[in-house]
């Protein structure tokens, strides 16, 4: 998408010091949540973790429909919810 339009970006630079401070402490404590975990319980919040970060990005999505203003990047924000509820409903 960024290349088809160059204007749009995925740097934190946008997002507010509130926003970077804390995704930078999720990252730290799921690191350490893994290296300290194996087997089943490492099984276990793998896929807790993913199915997070899939109800994240389905939000985000949602979000995206709502605010897009240019038709095609609407489309494609429609489609791309429709694919993460399916895969979140799975």
């Amino acid at each position: 998408m960024t290349r088809r339009h160059p204007a749009l970006t995925v740097d934190k630079q946008f997002l507010s010091v509130v926003e970077v401070k804390t995704r930078e402490a999720i990252s730290q404590e799921t690191t350490a949540e893994f290296k300290s975990t194996k087997g089943k319980d490492f099984e276990r919040r793998l896929l807790l973790n993913q199915l997070t970060a899939l109800g994240q990005e389905k939000n985000m999505a949602k979000v995206m429909v709502k605010l897009e203003t240019a038709d095609e990047r609407r489309v494609f924000w429609r489609k791309t919810q429709q694919r993460f509820e399916t895969l979140h409903g799975k």
